[in-house]
């Protein structure tokens, strides 16, 4: 048994609950009182299907250069695509990858981020913007490529799972040069020299 209750929501008329349901598994609703005496109607609703969140819109440091080892920042808008909400908190993350395929055992992760609560439930085709500042410690050479995936840890069942952003970024590197040193020509064995 599972009981949903929505005695935190101060509104009592057109409150809403949530069940993410399980497959082969028959479901049952009961209304009680959360206060003896009371009676009244009931109307109960339910809304069948799954959402799904869809990146779009990535802007980069505002069109800056992004340097090696220097935090930059970076937004992104996101989109419920489907006929349901997204009801329950989620992560939206940033990978950095040498390619466009998106392998969560190889890309590094740079940031994930926990959509606000204040943005809950996400409608059917409304949408969220987030943004974090990064930084990129690993060299995959001067053009690899930012991954943006909504909905990373899984936390909602949705109707696309591989849902996810890809941008190329160009990354500029320190270039240490050493200068002309001055030597001495010739120096006899255990004589100090200055360089």
């Amino acid at each position: 048994n599972q009981r949903i209750s929505t005695s935190n929501i101060r509104n009592y008329f057109d409150s809403q609950a949530f069940l993410v349901p399980e497959d082969g598994v028959e479901y049952f609703a009961r209304v009680t009182s959360e206060n003896k005496g009371e009676t009244g109607n009931y109307e109960l609703t339910i809304s069948t299907g799954k959402p799904n969140l869809e990146i779009y819109d990535v802007n980069i440091n505002d069109g800056n250069d992004v340097t090696y080892y220097q935090p930059f920042n970076v937004s992104w808008n996101g989109v419920n695509r489907e006929s349901i909400d997204a009801a329950f908190r989620w992560y939206d993350s940033i990978y950095l990858s040498k390619d466009q395929e998106f392998n969560v055992s190889e890309d590094i992760l740079l940031r994930s981020v926990r959509i606000p609560s204040r943005e809950l439930p996400l409608g059917i085709g409304e949408t969220y913007n987030l943004g974090k500042s990064v930084t990129i410690t690993d060299n995959l050479g001067e053009n690899p490529y930012l991954i943006f995936v909504a909905d990373s840890n899984n936390n909602l069942a949705e109707t696309n799972e591989d849902n996810y952003f890809v941008k190329q970024i160009e990354v500029k590197y320190p270039d240490l040069k050493i200068e002309p040193v001055d030597i001495p020509s010739t120096a006899l064995i255990g004589d100090n020299i200055e360089i």
